[in-house]
């Protein structure tokens, strides 16, 4: 072993020490120096954007379709005889709907109407009396709801179209034979 270590120093022939690739690192560095000098001038170049303007004819014609308008259903008298004598019910049903959807529903109630109708007065006819004696009239309110619902369908973002129901009058009358 001692003879190899004197071989490799008597003969030059000693092993290269590799040294730190300056060059390379140099090189690199000034690459992306000018790759990013380039991006500034481009960017400084081209300007910032444009300056925005609110549209408030758009705004306003968005504000306005999503108010909310009544809609005459049913106007009429329906019977119950749940409680054994038959009672009148003279009523007056509005829904209510967001302005974009008035249209449809308006078309729609005109091209169903008997149905809606007979819809209706199944829902009175089928109701517990209780059901009409309440404050707000909420069950009626639901039931109709729900029926209406199935008929005008959602819309787009997949919310019903109808959003409530309102029964402005139920009045009970006594027939008596």
């Amino acid at each position: 072993m001692a003879d190899e270590k004197n071989e490799n120093t008597e003969g030059g022939k000693e092993p290269a020490k590799k040294s730190f690739p300056v060059k390379t690192i140099l090189i690199l560095v000034g690459v992306l120096v000018l790759e990013l000098v380039t991006v500034l001038v481009a960017f400084s170049m081209a300007g910032g954007p444009e300056p925005v303007q609110a549209d408030h004819q758009a705004a306003k014609l968005a504000d306005d379709n999503n108010k909310e308008v009544e809609e005459l259903v049913v106007e009429d008298r329906f019977s119950n005889s749940r409680r054994g004598d038959v009672y009148l019910y003279d009523t007056e049903s509005y829904l209510v709907v967001k302005k974009k959807h008035q249209t449809h529903v308006q078309e729609q109630l005109k091209a169903q109407s008997a149905q809606v109708h007979a819809d209706i007065a199944t829902i009175f006819r089928r109701a517990d009396p209780t059901f009409m004696h309440e404050d707000e009239l909420q069950t009626l309110s639901r039931q109709i709801k729900g029926v209406l619902d199935d008929r005008f369908g959602k819309d787009a973002d997949g919310q019903p179209k109808i959003l409530r129901i309102l029964i402005t009058r139920c009045t009970e009358y006594r027939i008596e034979f």
